[in-house]
């Protein structure tokens, strides 16, 4: 990757990024970091051109201080340079409150607080915004909290997705993932393994429109809807199984699979959608563009087909998104390594040298198939 990257922006040793995400009209990045900031980078014009950037080094435009670990952060889907009030996108982190930060000078422009029934802070997990960007979702424990953006503060309307932690229905467990196919149909994926489908125009204690099955189930962490009935999922901690899930809606079965290798780690991996491409990165750094085309109706759950290998990222690739319009493509790269307690030192006490450790990045890459 570090050979077929326009612009690259390097970490110090441990603070890892955590995934990456273009803006809207394709200006800007965004990614998060292990020291709890979101970091915003501009993008050349040149870059976009299809030239060679002034220098290969590529500094922050600014970064937003969360209070602890940020767990999620997503643009407003309306946003574009030429408007000011629409630039902004919102970010969560470990015991916070949804913040909506302004995407020109960093500042924060509200929050969104979600309150449990005994009337106590209730951090979200996961975020997504309606298409036209009027609501925010926030998925917590349980429990999916709609914010209308336009008005910060702590009135939303509560969504449960299971009545109690011991329901025997329903949707347990961290929401670790929230995705809107339209400004009521949203799905949710849980740190438990579970994958549902919800209409906001139903009872807020209805049931949800569609389970998604698959055992086992690793713990849901990003999911997309293609626009062609079908429901894309990744999930943590799996080995043999790895893979994103595509569900058929209608049926809530495995409809396709991307196996980009195993991921025996908690840590989030994401993927993006463009029509017919899934871009995707492993544990091991290689980076696959799957083709996800859809099949006959019937036809049994399948294998997709990878229709390219990106340059290999020189650690665990979480994250990777096309350009929306421009043939790039964005890869976050890094994790947590940790030195083996046993192996700190010879049986005579001399101090063993550390295995050499790629430093964490996120990179852009010209790709003419993107």
């Amino acid at each position: 990757m570090d050979a077929a990257a326009c612009l690259r922006a390097d970490f110090a040793p441990g603070n890892v990024p955590k995934g990456v995400a273009w803006s809207p009209d394709g200006t800007c990045l965004l990614t998060a970091t292990e020291d709890a900031r979101v970091r915003l980078y501009e993008v050349p014009g040149a870059v976009l051109d299809g030239g060679a950037p002034p220098s290969r080094d590529w500094a922050e435009t600014f970064a937003c201080a969360e209070g602890e670990a940020v767990y999620d952060y997503k643009w407003y889907p309306q946003m574009h340079s030429d408007d000011p009030i629409s630039c902004c996108f919102a970010s969560c982190g470990r015991g916070q409150p949804a913040h909506l930060w302004d995407a020109f000078t960093g500042a924060c422009r509200g929050s969104y607080v979600g309150r449990d029934h005994l009337d106590e802070n209730a951090p979200a997990y996961s975020l997504a915004f309606s298409p036209s960007g009027a609501r925010l979702f926030c998925g917590g424990d349980r429990c999916v909290r709609v914010f209308d953006t336009g008005r910060c503060g702590s009135d939303c309307d509560a969504r449960p997705t299971a009545a109690t932690r011991r329901a025997k229905s329903g949707v347990k467990g961290l929401l670790g993932a929230l995705a809107c196919r339209d400004e009521a149909v949203y799905a949710v994926g849980s740190y438990g393994g579970q994958v549902a489908v919800y209409d906001g125009r139903e009872p807020s204690t209805g049931p949800a429109l569609r389970v998604c099955k698959d055992k086992p189930l690793g713990g849901v962490t990003a999911l997309a809807f293609d626009g062609r009935g079908r429901l894309f999922a990744a999930c943590r901690n799996e080995r043999d199984r790895a893979c994103v899930r595509g569900f058929d809606l209608r049926t809530g079965r495995v409809a396709v699979r991307c196996r980009r290798g195993a991921t025996p780690s908690h840590q989030r991996l994401g993927f993006d959608l463009r029509e017919d491409r899934l871009l995707a990165g492993g544990a091991d750094g290689r980076v696959f563009v799957f083709d996800v085309a859809p099949a006959a109706a019937d036809a049994a759950a399948a294998d997709a087909p990878v229709v390219a290998e990106l340059p290999r990222a020189p650690d665990c690739c979480n994250g990777a998104a096309f350009h929306p319009h421009r043939p790039l493509v964005a890869l976050a790269s890094g994790q947590r390594h940790y030195a083996d307690p046993g192996s700190s030192s010879d049986d005579d006490g001399a101090a063993r040298t550390a295995p050499a450790v790629p430093a964490p990045a996120v990179a852009v890459l010209q790709w003419p198939d993107a």
